[in-house]
């Protein structure tokens, strides 16, 4: 006898239904069908929850047979076994977490990456303003080229910023996009696992744009044809 056989055993010897089990367990219904259909793929919580819901305990259910009945030697091998389940349950959940963890900094990596090369390509070319920010809020708006020329600081501590307006920003990001050694980055934002609003509303008006020429594109061909003829 399964898992499954079992626990369905426990609840037709305690006349329970399936539809009761899942109101029990604030369930679908239908997904509480598949759950007890699950049987050794069961986790511990999951157990835990239906072994609750029955009033029965866990071992119970492992064994099928009331515990009262059971040996201690059987009983004390099975609560071992729980133990060693729960261990491996919170295992795999720090593998997990670590996975996440790690998948999350290397997306912060990228992401970062791809800001600084838009704003580096900005500088190259000279394009977008430099803002001497003051300790005091003091704000100096530059060009790029009169900062490069040796803008003379005051006697205070400052940062420099590079501004780019939006346009700009969202014309280097296509020029990134489009590189053939950066095309690697739109795997990222067409599966959905680049976060930053900003970079995902460049990347949306980047497709909108390329939709709109490849239509235009399309039309002229058509015209050009119909000319010919």
């Amino acid at each position: 006898m399964d898992l499954s056989d079992k626990i369905k055993a426990i609840r037709e010897a305690k006349n329970i239904k399936q539809i009761d089990v899942a109101k029990a367990l604030e369930l679908d219904p239908s997904y509480y069908f598949r759950l007890e259909k699950r049987g050794d793929k069961l986790t511990v919580e999951q157990l835990k929850s239906i072994a609750v819901a029955l009033g029965v305990s866990v071992i119970e259910l492992l064994t099928g047979e009331p515990q009262a009945v059971q040996n201690d030697e059987r009983v004390n091998e099975l609560e071992k076994r729980v133990i060693e389940l729960e261990d491996r349950l919170k295992d795999k959940e720090r593998i997990i977490g670590s996975v996440e963890y790690t998948n999350n900094e290397i997306l912060d990596v990228i992401e970062t990456y791809i800001s600084e090369s838009i704003y580096e390509m900005a500088r190259v070319r000279k394009i977008g303003t430099m803002s001497v920010e003051y300790e005091s809020g003091k704000e100096v708006p530059l060009s790029i080229q009169e900062y490069e020329k040796g803008y003379v600081f005051e006697n205070e501590n400052f940062s420099v910023v590079h501004l780019l307006s939006y346009a700009e920003e969202q014309h280097f990001f296509n020029l990134l996009i489009k590189n053939d050694e950066h095309d690697f980055f739109e795997f990222f934002f067409r599966h959905g696992f680049v976060k930053d609003v900003g970079l995902r509303r460049m990347y949306d008006n980047y497709l909108e744009e390329t939709i709109k020429l490849a239509k235009k594109r399309k039309i002229k061909k058509v015209i050009n044809e119909a000319q010919k003829e």
